[in-house]
């Protein structure tokens, strides 16, 4: 007999393919935004964003951690989870979805840590950045979602 959490996450296997499409799609866009900002980064070149202040933001010293851009960190976030989400989906591994799933939600304080630096500390918003706070916020909900679909086991 299967653990109860396999069968659950078999089910999720099943869940709409809809919501497999969508994490999906989250995710690469994601990765796209983080990858964008960081080309631009190391390009040097300013990246346009019509009515927000991206430049103030992606200039300060927020920006950086240790030298290394902190879009770099976010390209590298979203990949990750769609390799392990990719790697769910085709194998049904119970630990490939954990690990997939498990990422937004560490990634989520982050996120809100980096609006609050936008909103309280340089007074400017940065397009690009709120996009990825969306999908990372979207990912979160799609997981609290599988849960209350019985997708996973609570």
């Amino acid at each position: 007999m299967m653990p109860s959490i396999n069968l659950s996450l078999m089910r999720f296997l099943n869940f709409p393919s809809n919501m497999k499409v969508l994490a999906l799609l989250l995710g690469f866009l994601g990765f796209l935004d983080f990858a964008y900002l960081t080309f631009k980064h190391y390009s040097g070149i300013l990246v346009p964003c019509g009515v927000a202040e991206c430049e103030t933001v992606l200039t300060s010293s927020y920006s950086t951690f240790f030298g290394i851009p902190v879009a770099l960190f976010g390209a590298a976030y979203f990949l990750l989870f769609l390799v392990f989400l990719v790697a769910f989906i085709d194998t049904g591994k119970p630990l490939f979805f954990r690990m997939a799933f498990s990422l937004p939600v560490l990634a989520l304080p982050i996120s809100l840590w980096f609006l609050y630096v936008q909103a309280a500390l340089l007074h400017a918003y940065c397009l690009y950045c709120l996009a990825s706070d969306v999908f990372t916020g979207a990912l979160v909900i799609l997981l609290l979602l599988s849960f209350r679909r019985g997708a996973v086991e609570k």
